[in-house]
């Protein structure tokens, strides 16, 4: 298993848990475990993206602290590196939703009317296709998960009102995303691992 820091703040860090495809465990329960971790003001585990974001007083040696933490909760060896310093982690988390990518989305759309339809159409088009073709890979290494039902939303929306109309749905798509990536867990008892694993064609 493997921690990947992805961004390292004052009072903010977020990790990357690479946790193994076959290993079942409680999210509820490592974070009920991180509560116990001395300077720890709140926790938010995504399983979605596999990520948890910890909010801290910055007071001591507070990142070490959580890094054992993690690692007595686990029965396997664990190593930690920034992921700064893996080229595809750096590039994944480059694609990852932020609020100036919505802001910047959102105000091209509000001024859509007045762009020239041939740029309008390549920078929608740079939006869209991209998802598409991460469905069809998807597809391709017999992987069911929801990148493959966005990709065929999206086609479906094309086919039927046009590329623009799988621009705007594209954009939805990326709020959807932003606020996921975001969301606090509304129950105590959390999707275990195995639940949130991807479906394997037969």
């Amino acid at each position: 298993m493997e921690i990947l820091i992805v961004h390292e703040l004052p009072r903010r860090l977020r990790l990357r848990l690479q946790i193994p495809r076959q290993v079942s465990f409680n999210y509820a329960g490592l974070e009920e475990k991180l509560q116990t971790v001395k300077g720890i003001e709140k926790t938010s585990f995504n399983p979605r993206l596999g990520t948890l974001l910890v909010r801290h007083n910055g007071i001591g040696q507070f990142k070490e602290r959580l890094l054992n933490c993690i690692r007595e909760y686990f029965p396997f060896s664990i190593s930690v590196r920034k992921a700064s310093d893996i080229p595809q982690a750096a590039a994944l988390e480059a694609t990852q939703p932020t609020l100036r990518k919505i802001l910047v989305k959102g105000g091209i759309l509000a001024v859509a009317p007045w762009i020239p339809a041939p740029l309008l159409m390549a920078m929608t088009w740079s939006n869209v296709v991209p998802r598409i073709t991460k469905g069809a890979d998807s597809i391709m290494k017999k992987h069911l998960d929801t990148d493959v039902f966005d990709s065929l939303a999206l086609a479906a929306v094309w086919k039927v009102r046009g590329l623009r109309s799988a621009g705007k749905l594209s954009y939805l798509m990326l709020i959807r995303e932003y606020m996921a990536a975001r969301a606090q867990p509304s129950s105590p008892v959390l999707l275990t691992r195995e639940s949130s694993k991807r479906i394997i064609f037969p």
